[in-house]
């Protein structure tokens, strides 16, 4: 799945997009989080000889972001 990193407000964003195998059936449009990593994303995968830098662990929900009190 290509995937877009995106700032604390899940819309803006940021960097560039990048192949991620989805090892959790993620949808179009859903917020992922994403394991960038090659070899913890090898190890997810028990093989140590996949070409895979990045893994979608899961499908984000909800955030609370707490915010400053000004």
């Amino acid at each position: 799945m290509i995937v877009q990193p995106v700032q604390l407000d899940a819309e803006t964003a940021t960097g560039n997009s990048l192949i991620a195998l989805d090892i959790v059936s993620a949808g179009p449009g859903d917020l992922v989080l994403v394991n960038k990593e090659g070899s913890s994303a090898r190890l997810l995968l028990d093989d140590e000889n996949i070409p895979v830098q990045a893994v979608i662990v899961g499908v984000i929900d909800g955030m609370d972001i707490p915010t400053a009190n000004k």
